[in-house]
């Protein structure tokens, strides 16, 4: 019983992290259930704090990413105006 129980929990945890790396974009990736209260609970929790650590750090390359590109564009945009002025 026990080592049924132990294996439903490791198969839910390997559907669970296959769903999420399928998944095509990882912002909007459901987390894992914790479904017990053991070492396979402790690996899923860390598996979701990793997952929202991995969420906020491609929010931010996202919103550098646009910076960058306005950043870009202004500087373009300058230099047609600065071309046009002399």
């Amino acid at each position: 019983y026990i080592g049924k129980d132990l294996s439903n929990d490791i198969n839910n945890v390997v559907t669970g992290m296959k769903t999420i790396s399928n998944s095509k974009n990882i912002v909007y990736a459901n987390s894992l259930p914790i479904t017990s209260n053991d070492e396979i609970g402790d690996l899923t929790s860390s598996f979701n704090e990793i997952q929202k650590l991995t969420k906020r750090y491609v929010e931010q390359l996202h919103n550098s990413q646009e910076t960058l590109m306005e950043s870009e564009r202004l500087a373009s945009l300058g230099q047609l105006i600065g071309r046009n002025c002399t």
